[in-house]
C-alpha cells in the first residue's frame, strides 16, 4: 500500500507588520541588480516597500527548501512565462500571489502549483455583471440562486479558484474563464473548504480531472485558493497541508489555518 504523504506548504506575510527601518534596509542587500532596479522604478513608496518585501519573501522561503543562500538563487521563466529556480538540481514548485496587506506563496516538491489571494473589500459592486462576463453558465446560475448576502463571498470563491487554476496550467487569461467550472460543496469549517470539483471544456484541456483545489478563509477580508496538478488523481487525504506566517529575516511561525486562522 502506498502511504506516501504529499506535503503542500502555504506561506503568509503581512507587509503592514514590517516597519523596522533597519530590517527593510537589510532587505535591499538580498536583491540582485535587476530586482533592485525594478523596485526603485516604482513611483510610490508603499509600492516600493511592498515589492521589496515580496521579493525578499520569496527568496527567503525558497532558500529554506534548497539549502542555498537567498542571494544565490537564480530565477528563470518557462516558455509560458512562469518563474522557476534555474540553478537547482531537484525541482521546487512554487507560486506567488498578493493583495492588500497579504502576500502568499505555495510551495511543494512534487507537482506544479497555483495560488491566488484576493481582498474582499475591493469595490466590486457589480459582481453579477462581472460573473456574467467571465464565469461559466453553471457558475453564474449557482451564484444567482444564492441569497443576496452570500453572493459576494461566493463570487470570490469562484474568482480565486479560477485564478489559481489558470496559474497552475500556465496559460493565463489565454485560457477563457468561462471554459471551465468549479462546483463548491459543503464547507466543513469556517476556515477552509476542500470540497471542490472542477470540470473543463475538453476542447480546451483534455485532462481536467488531473487538478485538485482548496479554498481557505484566513480572515474576514481575505480569500485564498490553491490548485495543484494531480496527475495521479490522489485522494485529498493523501496531502498534508502546512501553513507558515513569517516576517522575512525576523521570525517564522507554523500556524494551523484549518483550526486557528492566521489573524
Amino acid at each position: 500500500m502506498n502511504t506516501t504523504v504529499h506535503t503542500i506548504d502555504l506561506w503568509f506575510c503581512k507587509p503592514s507588520l514590517i516597519t523596522d527601518a533597519s530590517l527593510l534596509s537589510r532587505y535591499h542587500h538580498l536583491l540582485n541588480a535587476e530586482e533592485a532596479e525594478k523596485v526603485a522604478r516604482l513611483k510610490f513608496e508603499k509600492h516600493r516597500k511592498d515589492a521589496l518585501i515580496t521579493r525578499v519573501f520569496i527568496r527567503e522561503i525558497l532558500a529554506k527548501y534548497t539549502g542555498m543562500p537567498a542571494t544565490s538563487l537564480e530565477f528563470g521563466k518557462g516558455e509560458k512565462g512562469k518563474p522557476y529556480l534555474s540553478n537547482i538540481h531537484r525541482p521546487i514548485f512554487f507560486n506567488l500571489s498578493h493583495t492588500q496587506d497579504l502576500i502568499i506563496c505555495g510551495v511543494t516538491p512534487f507537482a506544479d502549483i497555483g495560488v491566488d489571494v484576493e481582498n474582499l473589500q475591493r469595490n466590486d459592486e457589480n459582481i453579477i455583471e462581472i460573473a456574467d462576463r467571465y464565469f461559466s453558465p453553471t457558475e453564474v446560475a449557482a451564484l444567482q440562486k444564492l441569497p443576496a448576502n452570500q453572493k459576494k463571498s461566493r463570487f470570490f470563491d469562484y474568482w480565486t479558484l479560477k485564478e489559481s487554476f489558470i496559474k497552475v496550467v500556465g496559460l493565463g487569461l489565454s485560457f477563457p474563464l468561462d471554459k471551465f467550472s468549479f462546483s463548491i460543496g459543503s464547507q466543513p469549517t469556517r476556515l477552509w473548504n476542500p470540497n471542490i470539483t472542477l470540470s473543463v471544456d475538453e476542447e480546451r484541456l483534455e485532462n481536467g480531472d488531473e487538478y485538485t483545489s482548496w479554498i481557505f478563509y484566513p480572515s474576514t477580508v481575505h480569500r485564498i485558493a490553491l490548485t495543484i496538478e494531480n496527475k495521479q488523481q490522489l485522494e485529498k487525504s493523501a496531502f498534508s497541508l502546512r501553513f507558515f506566517e513569517t516576517i522575512p529575516g525576523k521570525w517564522t511561525n507554523e500556524v494551523n489555518l484549518l483550526t486557528d486562522g492566521i489573524v
